[in-house]
């Protein structure tokens, strides 16, 4: 009578109603739904338009220091190298009083320009040790190459007794150079500190390369 009672229990459990709620795959969404809002879906679209403009912002932001960096690098070993390996080692043997006066006020405009680079490199870009960091780099790799060739025909000058006439013809394409490093920094950095530093550097590079230009040569 027990096992008969029991079976009968189990089958009118059986025919009930299941009370229990099914678990869905997609239960997540029953919670979402009601909250995906007209508004709710400005704002989240809102908030994702203005994570990608910052994200574009800052990589845009990136790029330009990154240029304003490497020219001013490139800028300081240009300088470092026509100092050490143009101008300590020929300004002995030039013949003109007058040409060793310009090729002299170019070395302390040069001086002081890679004096100025570093500490704009180290205040704005936190590179303290500038030559450690960069000195086995492609950007002082190239300025080196570009002034050893200008070099050697210092050198073929200084055996045919021409120097003078090597020097007035390439310091002032070196110094285009340089002051083409400074104005594109200058021109297009968003950075006021390095703007003000090379709008002085390029008025004193262009003076020293004028009066290279215009140096009767004749009289040499």
């Amino acid at each position: 009578m027990d096992n008969m009672a029991y079976l009968q229990q189990i089958a009118s459990n059986s025919s009930k109603p299941n009370s229990g709620k099914k678990s869905s795959p997609f239960g997540f969404l029953d919670k979402i739904i009601p909250y995906l809002t007209l508004r709710n879906i400005s704002i989240a679209l809102g908030a994702i338009f203005i994570l990608i403009l910052f994200s574009v912002f800052s990589g845009t932001k990136k790029i330009v220091e990154n240029r304003d960096r490497d020219n001013l690098v490139s800028s300081f070993y240009l300088a470092k190298y026509m100092n050490e390996e143009l101008i300590d080692k020929y300004k002995d043997y030039m013949q003109s009083s007058d040409v060793r006066g310009i090729t002299a006020s170019l070395q302390a405009v040069l001086a002081e320009l890679e004096l100025n680079e570093k500490n704009l490199l180290n205040s704005e870009f936190g590179i303290p040790e500038l030559e450690s960091t960069y000195d086995e780099s492609n950007l002082a790799t190239t300025q080196k190459e570009t002034v050893a060739k200008i070099a050697e025909q210092f050198e073929n000058g200084r055996i045919s007794a021409r120097l003078d006439r090597f020097a007035l013809r390439e310091f002032p394409l070196l110094l285009a150079y340089l002051i083409n490093y400074q104005t594109e920094a200058e021109t297009r950095t968003t950075n006021q500190k390095v703007k003000a530093n090379t709008i002085e550097r390029v008025k004193n590079l262009e003076n020293i390369k004028a009066q290279y230009e215009n140096f009767k040569s004749s009289a040499i």
